[in-house]
């Protein structure tokens, strides 16, 4: 019985090499199509993350302005102690908080109006929220310059 048996086993001899290579070749056409939808997936969960992020900034900015603001916004220079009141590690530089794609978040603002925004992304996009804006995406065209900028009512 033995014998039958070691008989038996010499007889497979495994695989082929076209049967390899069929199995490399799916691998490889699923991985082409795989990578993509996840490096798709992974920017759009980038851009949600700062449109929240900036949306809620804008959150903190607006329950300032209507309490402890008396209704006026806080202006450029006051924005790191509202931001850190509020338990968000503003610095407004490296070293506080960041967006998704490891830019500061930057705030310009007056005590009638302000801009908050993180960016770019890798297209060259903005997350940005004003007084009168939602957060949104936008181009840099739409952003201040320098924190010197005055933001338009």
């Amino acid at each position: 019985m033995l014998g039958k048996l070691k008989k038996l086993w010499r007889g497979e001899e495994g695989f082929t090499l076209v049967e390899l290579m069929v199995v490399v070749i799916i691998l490889g056409i699923l991985a082409a199509i795989a990578v993509p939808m996840y490096l798709k997936s992974a920017e759009t969960a980038r851009e949600n993350a700062a449109l929240t992020s900036v949306s809620n900034m804008k959150s903190v900015i607006d329950t300032w302005a209507a309490g402890d603001g008396d209704g006026q916004y806080p202006v450029t220079t006051n924005i790191q102690n509202v931001m850190q009141n509020a338990g968000i590690n503003w610095t407004g530089t490296n070293g506080g908080v960041t967006g998704p794609w490891g830019n500061a978040f930057e705030y310009v603002g007056t005590a009638n109006s302000y801009y908050v925004w993180t960016g770019p992304d890798p297209a060259g996009n903005y997350f940005m929220a004003t007084q009168n804006q939602t957060a949104q995406q936008v181009p840099l065209s739409s952003v201040p310059t320098s924190s010197t900028a005055s933001p338009s009512s």
